[in-house]
């Protein structure tokens, strides 16, 4: 019998469930963390950098670096990376959309793709969503200006950098790089499977027992995961709770979760 092939593009694995192979349902590499490992590489230089230059002092939103450069570029081209992954997913789903015969132009697969083709994302999954910024106090879509033929300042920024080259230094900015961050943290938000995967890490907000039984909510999504001065917090992503029966309940799911009850 042949083996039917997973339909995540440009997979050559076989099927395990619902068209996509294990490694695929589970989220590829979205739901192993892969794609946030590599938010956390950059959101670390650009916390390191604003224990120097305080983001809380908006005078400083202007300063220009060519630190502030490097991270402008290193973020976008996760973002790029991040929509092209996506976009393979949302094909395997549906192989009429617009992105599927872009895809299939010329054989030349996903190089035929572009921030213009990514706007499907906007429309379908990031218009309704915003980031809160601790240290300035605000919300924020770095996405919400974003028209099919005109992508966000900060990305065109990131088109003069690469056009530009050092010409474009006045725009690399403490603003358009905190906007670029937080566009490719928002992405892990948006997505199924990278959100159910920080999910995990979501920190105990409260515990309350009702009717012989306990409730344990959890907070909202924040990154740095490891830090209560987070740098931002997901908006509106649902806030998930859990209904445990029993103390013993408790213990069972610990040792079978680890700490994550």
């Amino acid at each position: 019998m042949e083996k039917i092939k997973c339909k995540h593009l440009d997979c050559k694995d076989t099927v395990y469930s619902n068209d996509l192979c294990k490694f695929h349902i589970d989220g590829g590499v979205f739901g192993t963390g892969e794609t946030y490992e590599q938010y956390q590489v950059l959101e670390e230089d650009f916390i390191n950098f604003i224990k120097i230059i305080p983001l809380s002092d908006n005078r400083n939103m202007i300063v220009c670096s060519p630190v502030l450069r490097d991270l402008i570029i290193r973020c976008c081209v996760q973002i790029e990376i991040f929509f092209k992954e996506w976009a393979k997913f949302e094909c395997a789903k549906d192989d009429t959309l617009e992105l599927a015969h872009i895809y299939n132009k010329g054989g030349k697969g996903v190089r035929n793709w572009n921030i213009r083709h990514y706007h499907y994302f906007k429309n379908k999954y990031i218009d309704e969503r915003a980031l809160y910024v601790r240290e300035l106090n605000i919300k924020i879509n770095p996405f919400s200006t974003w028209e099919v033929n005109s992508p966000p300042q900060w990305w065109q920024v990131y088109n003069s950098i690469k056009h530009g080259g050092l010409n474009s230094g006045n725009e690399c900015n403490l603003d358009n790089t905190l906007k670029s961050l937080s566009a490719l943290f928002l992405l892990h938000c948006a997505n199924n499977y990278s959100r159910r995967y920080l999910e995990q890490f979501n920190s105990i907000k409260a515990v309350q027992k009702t009717f012989g039984k306990i409730i344990i909510n959890f907070d909202r999504i924040k990154t740095p995961l490891d830090s209560k001065k987070y740098l931002f917090q997901d908006v509106f992503g649902s806030a998930r709770s859990l209904e445990i029966s029993d103390a013993e309940e408790i213990l069972l799911r610990a040792n079978r979760n680890g700490k994550n009850v």
